[in-house]
């Protein structure tokens, strides 16, 4: 994606690079928990509930070809198991 938009001359915009999915950092700790078969020691802060609306819609008008790049609802999933396999 990177490599496209700088091939592409683009500068001076801010282009978000990201799934368009926002998952709760609970979601992908236990992902990564579930990934690497252990449990790490989790320590809980309140606060504020925050919405995040990361739009994408710059960088698939930049890099059309991001439609295929597997992001979607799997993408947390393939994502971990991409990079940090069950096999450590």
């Amino acid at each position: 994606m990177l490599d496209r938009l700088l091939t592409l001359g683009i500068h001076g915009r801010t282009v978000n690079v990201a799934s368009g999915v926002s998952y709760p950092a609970e979601e992908i700790v236990t992902a990564v928990e579930s990934a690497l078969g252990r449990r790490v020691h989790r320590v809980a802060h309140e606060v504020l509930p925050e919405s995040l609306r990361i739009c994408t819609l710059r960088m698939r008008a930049y890099v059309p070809e991001a439609e295929h790049f597997g992001f979607g609802d799997a993408y947390l999933e393939n994502l971990i198991a991409r990079y940090a396999p069950a096999t450590v």
